[in-house]
């Protein structure tokens, strides 16, 4: 199936009161965003696509040859996030699955079985 795997981590993460993105705060010797794209790769049809934003070239410093990235100049929520890289849903890509940066505790295994159920009961879009 050939899947686009969306990591959205342009947000300012004010929580964290921090100045360094959430989604660059580590967790076990790496950045949160890094498990995350980890867990997205082998399911991937190409490298993962990150949605950047706040601190976009520490984002990209950080994952530079992981991933490709487009830009959400203006922070305008998750859908406005994922419109940022419709242009990449083109013909002949059957999946697009979406994540976040801040998640790196989700498994490759648990999105797998995702997309298998997405495969089996094909409808535009699913969510899950």
């Amino acid at each position: 199936m050939n899947t686009i795997a969306l990591l959205l981590a342009a947000g300012y993460g004010k929580r964290m009161k921090s100045d360094l993105p959430k989604v660059l705060h580590p967790l076990v010797g790496r950045p949160m965003i890094e498990w995350c794209v980890r867990a997205v790769q082998p399911l991937a049809t190409g490298r993962p696509v990150v949605v950047v934003g706040h601190g976009k070239e520490q984002v990209q410093a950080a994952l530079a040859g992981q991933a490709d990235f487009v830009e959400q100049a203006e922070q305008r929520g998750t859908g406005h996030a994922v419109m940022q890289a419709a242009s990449l849903f083109v013909d002949g890509v059957d999946a697009v699955l979406v994540s976040y940066g801040d998640m790196p505790a989700l498994r490759t295994e648990t999105l797998a079985q995702l997309l298998e159920l997405f495969a089996g009961h094909r409808s535009d879009p699913s969510l899950a």
